[in-house]
């Protein structure tokens, strides 16, 4: 399925995931929140070493709250925002990872294995800021995730391999109009009739979720290009 997507692909450090991001058109993204958790872990068990990585961390954070803040304002242009968040957040990344290349901990310890992931996925935690749409984590993906992990149990039986994979589609457009608060079922009434008509890509393009026209009295779907 990958085979065709021109993107990003952001997710935790599972290998499984590298091996779908070897395609030149995909940039892989780390997850940021996966990396401060081993820290948390490490700073809990009473590591000193482990808390000024952790603030470093919170400070990327920090960063983003202000940029999301300025970006819901529409006070400054996207491409202002994009070149903000990167100088700032290169700065805060550089003196975090210069940090984890120096510091001396025992390799087994909870900080050694913390200092071992970040560095492991050093470009892909960095990449994040390539797109301002981008969050440097996947934590949104991951609980869009959850009532599929929760049900999987009763997701073994669809009939056949081609049952699962139109699952997962109308799975991720559920999970995509509840986020963008948008009746499911309405959706569908909508956009079904119109499918058999669409002659294009861009057509169809027209019919995901976040171009559904459901704000205000005619609450309609764009028709043409």
């Amino acid at each position: 399925m990958l085979k065709r997507y021109k993107g990003f692909l952001q997710s935790d450090g599972y290998s499984g995931y590298g091996k779908a991001a070897q395609s030149e058109n995909i940039i892989q993204v780390g997850c940021w929140a996966h990396a401060r958790r081993k820290f948390f872990d490490a700073e809990k068990a009473s590591d000193p070493e482990a808390r000024p990585f952790v603030l470093l961390i919170n400070l990327l954070y920090r960063i983003e709250h202000r940029i999301r803040d300025s970006l819901n304002t529409g006070k400054r242009s996207i491409d202002e925002l994009s070149e903000i968040r990167a100088r700032r957040a290169i700065r805060v990344m550089n003196r975090f990872f210069k940090k984890a290349k120096s510091v001396l901990v025992l390799p087994k310890s909870l900080l050694g294995k913390a200092i071992k992931y970040a560095l492991n996925h050093e470009q892909e935690l960095r990449n994040y800021i390539l797109d301002i749409r981008i969050a440097p984590d996947n934590n949104f993906a991951e609980n869009q995730l959850r009532p599929a992990v929760l049900g999987r149990k009763n997701f073994l039986f669809f009939g056949s391999e081609n049952g699962g994979r139109n699952a997962a589609v109308l799975m991720s457009l559920a999970a995509s109009c509840r986020n963008l608060g948008i009746n499911f079922f309405r959706y569908l009434q909508k956009i079904l009739p119109q499918l058999a008509t669409s002659k294009s890509i861009g057509q169809l393009k027209l019919l995901l979720p976040h171009n559904y026209q459901s704000f205000g009295a005619s609450d309609k779907l764009p028709l043409s290009i």
